[in-house]
């Protein structure tokens, strides 16, 4: 095998790694909005990160844990509804934050593929003969890199917009659920 062969493998291997780690962190954020929404309508405030951490390890989870608790720490603080709306918004951006900064910690995978996609290029640019493995195998690793940057940038925005989704409603359902409280309600001793 000569060196380009190797470097293709070697950025089909990097991209697969890169795209596996992706599609863990993929995730349906209108269905952890109605669960947060759904906790916290029940009072099980106290519950929600936990509840969160055990459904996967994506991002966007502890996003929406984050601002779960930011509403029940600035509620119990009395914090008042102009005052809440811009509080909850900041909160929800520094989480969008740390969630993107997580997303980009395996993006060294993704200059590794696109180093040795570049190797693999420029080998078999400057060979003599290239046969049609040599062409394809380079098209292929490129491919996979293009899909992993698609998939990160789908997964950035998805979380920003189901952040910006859940603090909407949740800012909506302040007023009318007046159970998002730090303990649940108990029911009277009969």
């Amino acid at each position: 095998m000569e060196t380009a062969s190797y470097a293709v493998v070697f950025a089909l291997f990097a991209g697969t790694v890169r795209a596996l780690m992706l599609w863990r962190s993929a995730i349906g954020v209108e269905v952890v909005n109605v669960a947060v929404l759904g906790a916290l309508a029940e009072g099980r405030g106290r519950e929600l990160r936990a509840m969160l951490r055990d459904s996967g390890s994506a991002p966007y989870l502890d996003v929406a844990a984050d601002i779960g608790q930011s509403l029940l720490e600035l509620r119990a603080d009395g914090v008042t509804a102009p005052d809440l709306a811009k509080r909850l918004k900041r909160q929800a951006d520094l989480a969008i934050v740390a969630a993107i900064r997580r997303l980009k910690r395996h993006a060294w995978l993704d200059y590794l593929c696109l180093g040795a996609i570049l190797v693999a290029g420029i080998e078999a640019t400057v060979r003599s003969r290239a046969s049609h493995l040599d062409v394809l195998g380079p098209v292929a690793a490129t491919l996979l890199w293009l899909s992993n940057l698609h998939a990160a940038r789908s997964i950035a925005t998805r979380s920003y917009a189901g952040a910006t989704a859940l603090v909407d409603s949740l800012l909506a359902s302040v007023g009318s659920v007046p159970s998002f409280a730090l303990e649940p309600e108990r029911a009277p001793d009969s």
